[in-house]
């Protein structure tokens, strides 16, 4: 299969997958983060990138799919997909502390997971190919067996506040480098999003307890803990109010 027919064969892909997400309400949108924002089709042919969105039971938060497809030197075409829980809001509030206390978030991406984790977790980088125009309705179908199963119930598993501050505790399941220390985007993120829904003591109960562990990510450290808790005790009088108090 040629450059053009690859080409037409991708958007034909995205095109009825589109279709068969917003059966579920998921809508078309753009990158959830600018640094995700490339030019794929355009400056890199051989592959696409397609974001879809859906809003989450928790307010300022959205469920994220990302689509991504390339196409073989023998012309076949592999599509992948990513997992994601996003925040705008949250990205404005990290904008607003300082640098020091942020330099390991990423965004408004508050947790990700590729979807081979949750069948192939030792190789994580697999795609699934098909071969031609004919080959793209078993390849929707594959993606959206991932969707409506394991990708689903991840997305149940971060649907509410508690939820969040729980995980945030926890090292991430696709980390292969620490699978033990609390992954310092997600624990960021979670803090925020608490204090924006109300949650201000149980959001600093949460920070405390980190900042008291003995061990961290290696992207991480108790004194860009402690940094990203005096922004936050700067910024949000309620957040302040309840460190002091615990």
């Amino acid at each position: 299969m040629g450059a053009k027919e690859s080409s037409r064969v991708m958007d034909l892909y995205i095109q009825k997958l589109g279709r068969s997400l917003s059966g579920l309400g998921y809508e078309t949108s753009g990158p959830p983060d600018h640094d995700l924002d490339r030019e794929p089709g355009v400056k890199h042919p051989e592959w696409r990138i397609s974001w879809f969105s859906l809003r989450s039971p928790i307010p300022e938060v959205n469920f994220a799919l990302m689509a991504h497809l390339r196409r073989s030197s023998e012309g076949n075409i592999g599509i992948s997909g990513n997992a994601l829980l996003v925040s705008a809001a949250v990205e404005d509030i990290l904008d607003e502390l300082s640098y020091d206390s942020i330099d390991n978030f990423c965004g408004s991406v508050l947790d990700s997971i590729p979807f081979t984790y949750f069948e192939t977790p030792q190789d994580m980088s697999q795609y699934i190919w098909v071969t031609g125009e004919n080959g793209v309705d078993a390849g929707v179908r594959e993606y959206m067996r991932l969707v409506d199963g394991p990708v689903s119930g991840w997305f149940s598993d971060r649907d509410d506040i508690t939820k969040l501050l729980q995980l945030s505790g926890t090292a991430r399941p696709n980390n292969v480098v620490d699978q033990v220390n609390p992954d310092p985007m997600r624990l960021r993120g979670s803090i925020v999003l608490a204090v924006l829904s109300g949650r201000g003591a149980d959001a600093a109960r949460v920070m405390a307890e980190y900042i008291g562990r003995g061990t961290f990510n290696n992207s991480d450290s108790r004194e860009k803990a402690r940094a990203f808790d005096a922004a936050m005790i700067r910024k949000f009088p309620v957040y302040e109010e309840s460190r002091r108090a615990g």
